[in-house]
């Protein structure tokens, strides 16, 4: 479904992410999103405050171990769930770029992708706990 893949050793990821929650709510209040639009961040998580009126906002992607895709700083890889009935449900890392992904080069048709996999640990899912669900 995501093109030819090469496993990979676990890939650096940046410090996990220390979510307090909404500093007006708490973390009862949070609701995890992905962006759906078409820009440079489409499928990145992040963490939104459900209250009426709140702007609260913050990546939840600051955890994710980031692609092999070239440049100064790649990206943070995206998490999504295995449909595989082999695998299914399982989370899994992959890289934002080819057959879609979300970077400006997928949306012109290009294959710029590095390929990256690498299975979720659940040391990575634990700042998402109870926000998760297969349809984030």
């Amino acid at each position: 479904q995501f093109g030819a893949a090469t496993v990979a050793a676990p890939a650096m990821a940046t410090s996990a992410p220390a979510v307090l929650g909404c500093r007006a709510h708490g973390r009862r209040s949070l609701v995890l999103r992905r962006v759906q639009k078409e820009t440079p961040n489409r499928w990145r998580l992040f963490f939104a405050c459900r209250a009426a009126g709140c702007n609260f906002f913050e990546w939840a992607d600051g955890g994710f171990p980031r692609c092999k895709c070239a440049g100064p700083a790649p990206p943070a890889a995206v998490l999504r769930v295995s449909k595989k009935e082999a695998f299914g449900g399982r989370w899994f890392f992959s890289c934002r770029g080819g057959k879609g992904g979300g970077t400006p080069a997928a949306a012109a048709g290009a294959a710029a992708s590095c390929n990256f996999f690498e299975w979720a640990q659940p040391s990575q899912l634990q700042p998402l706990d109870g926000l998760l669900n297969p349809l984030t």
